[in-house]
């Protein structure tokens, strides 16, 4: 077993796992629908972080 550090890991190789397994996206749209996460999920991520309340905190698997 080799442990990585959520924060080290970062946010893409899940959004890379859930896009190349999806069922729900077709696969002329996979590399579309990363795109996408990869030009916002950061500023969204940053918003919460800032503006909002957690019920449960989580990792940081983003860079502030």
């Amino acid at each position: 077993m080799v442990y990585i550090d959520p924060d080290d890991l970062g946010w893409l190789p899940y959004v890379k796992s859930w896009v190349g397994r999806s069922k729900a996206i077709i696969d002329d749209m996979k590399d579309y629908v990363l795109s996408l996460f990869k030009v916002c999920i950061d500023k969204v991520f940053t918003y919460i972080r800032k503006n909002c309340d957690e019920g449960i905190r989580q990792v940081n698997i983003f860079k502030l």
